[in-house]
């Protein structure tokens, strides 16, 4: 039996303070954490280099004049799994 990993897709636009502060307590429950943002939210991008977490900048919020579209996101976050266990 391989042994099963953990994994997390967080989203996070334009709250940076917030993830800045989660961010430390919950990377230890996890095998890999990816983040998704939007591609103007620097400041997101600046908290995930900092903590060395894989972050992803797209569009997909916005794809086709949505208002939000975070379920387009978290497909987004899919393509990035490593692990392939529990999500």
């Amino acid at each position: 039996m391989t042994e099963q990993k953990i994994e997390a897709v967080i989203i996070s636009v334009n709250f940076a303070d917030m993830l800045s502060i989660t961010l430390p307590k919950n990377e230890r429950h996890f095998d890999n954490i990816i983040v998704i943002t939007d591609e103007k939210d620097k400041e997101t991008v600046k908290v995930c280099e900092k903590e060395g977490i894989d972050y992803h900048a797209t569009g997909a919020f916005y794809h086709k004049g949505a208002k939000f579209n975070k379920g387009l996101a978290v497909d987004v976050g899919f393509r990035f799994l490593k692990h392939f266990n529990w999500v």
